[in-house]
């Protein structure tokens, strides 16, 4: 079990173990990374859900982000030259190690109409307002954070383009994005 370090524990957190703290750091030298290049990133999974509320909600497996194809190229050289290990390279994402921790990117464009849209997946769909400019902050790290509303949306299409029911997580989370939204929910 992971040993609790001294960061404090956050109303309706739970506290920051060994690994949310190394998690935290990788987000935090990700965000300097790309802040020197320039290019964006936005947080997208659980730790979006987190910075949006302002605090740790539950332990991730993972680090994901979505940024602009253009800057792939770039991004990747940067994350290499500060010892991120690419561990792979699809046509939509690429999955990094750094300091034990995995991270992923997937990659947005626009088609030839001008929507955003995951490179290598045209019906993955993004609307303009779902990448704000706002960076969020929890314990000393900021990002930008993907919008409620494309989270939800995302979510609530999970099942259906991945043929998997959704996690135990994934409603409690649903629960979430529902009241960040000013959505019904489940009540």
């Amino acid at each position: 079990m992971d040993r609790l370090l001294t960061q404090p524990q956050l109303p309706e957190g739970i506290p920051v173990d060994e690994r949310a703290a190394a998690q935290l750091e990788v987000i935090r030298e990700i965000d300097e990374i790309l802040g020197r290049l320039p290019a964006r990133c936005w947080l997208r999974g659980g730790w979006a859900i987190d910075f949006l509320l302002g605090r740790v909600t539950r332990s991730h497996a993972d680090i994901d982000l979505v940024t602009w194809q253009r800057h792939r190229a770039r991004i990747d050289r940067a994350l290499q030259e500060a010892e991120f290990m690419r561990e792979r390279e699809l046509v939509a994402q690429t999955d990094y190690i750094n300091d034990g921790q995995e991270i992923s990117f997937v990659y947005l464009e626009q088609d030839a109409d001008g929507a955003i849209i995951a490179h290598g997946m045209p019906a993955w769909i993004w609307e303009p307002a779902a990448l704000p400019a706002r960076k969020h902050t929890l314990l000393g790290a900021a990002a930008r954070v993907v919008s409620p509303a494309h989270l939800l949306s995302d979510l609530e299409g999970y099942e259906q383009a991945t043929g998997r029911p959704l996690r135990p997580k994934d409603f409690g989370t649903r629960e979430i994005l529902w009241r960040l939204t000013g959505g019904g929910g489940a009540g």
